[in-house]
């Protein structure tokens, strides 16, 4: 047991705070920690009120409460709980340190807690149930026991997500003979073969349209969206983004967004981050076909599996 003549809870919201927690988890995660980006206006604008754990004058757990007037929980007032960290020999410390964010949030006026939760969708999200669960690239960066930590404070599973693995790399096996006679638009597939900035530009309509109305989906605008993705420059391969493009209104009609599984060292695997076509009947079969060519890509590539990532069970 620990004494709480020791602890102290620091309350706050500047970039000190921020920075504060990106050093307490680069001694828990080390090299692959993920940080906050501390000159990101849009991560900063739903905080309302960043806490500090310390023990024996040291930072040992941390956590952000967000507001977003977008997110709610049954049409309530909803506060987001994110960047939560507590070091695994501290863990005894979270009941403590939960009840009191709890408190705030509750203070603040919210009726239900989300986590865990950056602010917005827009950021990593979601914890892992199960610590042998698959890892790749594009998830949440957190310690496995974090999940069942929440789980035993209060906290409820509220949605969850399945990522599959599919090992048949084989573009026959979709059947699309029934698609292709009823998709009679005229579209390119192609590979994005311009500057991410502007393709950014032409996929944010096309997510905008097709994400609207989805369980917690926040409005982001155009200039915070290419600001949040161009950090991924490096990231994106051209050869593994691909966007169907309407030829008589030149809109970008259909995207799919893949990457390698840089996290298997032992088989090569293509993680399938997102899929998204117009929200119209018009482009019924347009995410098939985005699959097709997919498939194409990864077989000639020699990929051994694909994962379709983050599914939502509802």
């Amino acid at each position: 047991m620990f004494s709480l003549d020791n602890i102290k809870i620091h309350k706050g919201h500047s970039d000190y705070f921020l920075n504060e927690i990106n050093q307490l988890k680069s001694r828990i995660y080390g090299s692959s920690a993920s940080l906050i980006d501390i000159n990101s206006e849009y991560y900063k604008s739903n905080i309302k009120t960043v806490f500090l754990l310390e023990f024996n004058s040291t930072i040992i757990g941390s956590a952000i409460l967000f507001f977003n007037s977008d997110i709610q929980i049954f049409n309530q007032s909803t506060y987001l709980l994110g960047a939560f960290e507590i070091q695994f020999d501290y863990m005894d410390l979270a009941p403590y340190f939960i009840r009191n964010i709890e408190n705030e949030a509750f203070i603040l006026g919210a009726k239900y807690i989300l986590g865990p939760l950056n602010g917005s969708t827009w950021f990593d999200y979601r914890f892992k149930i199960k610590s042998e669960a698959l890892n790749f690239p594009g998830e949440l960066n957190h310690s496995d026991f974090y999940s069942q930590l929440w789980l035993e404070n209060n906290f409820k599973i509220f949605n969850t997500y399945t990522s599959q693995i599919q090992f048949d790399i084989n573009p026959q096996s979709l059947d699309l003979n029934y698609t292709k006679s009823i998709f009679n638009e005229k579209i390119i597939i192609k590979n994005k073969d311009i500057e991410l900035e502007e393709a950014l530009k032409l996929i944010y309509p096309l997510l905008m349209n097709s994400f609207k109305g989805k369980e917690f989906f926040s409005s982001i605008s155009l200039r915070d969206f290419i600001r949040l993705n161009l950090r991924l420059e490096s990231f994106i391969k051209d050869e593994y983004f691909l966007m169907a493009i309407d030829e008589n209104s030149n809109e970008c009609v259909g995207f799919l967004m893949a990457y390698p599984n840089l996290f298997d060292l032992n088989k090569k695997g293509l993680v399938i981050k997102t899929l998204a076509r117009k929200n119209s009947l018009k482009w019924a079969g347009l995410g098939y076909l985005l699959s097709e060519r997919i498939l194409k890509i990864a077989q000639s590539k020699n990929f051994d599996y694909l994962i379709h990532a983050h599914m939502s069970s509802n």
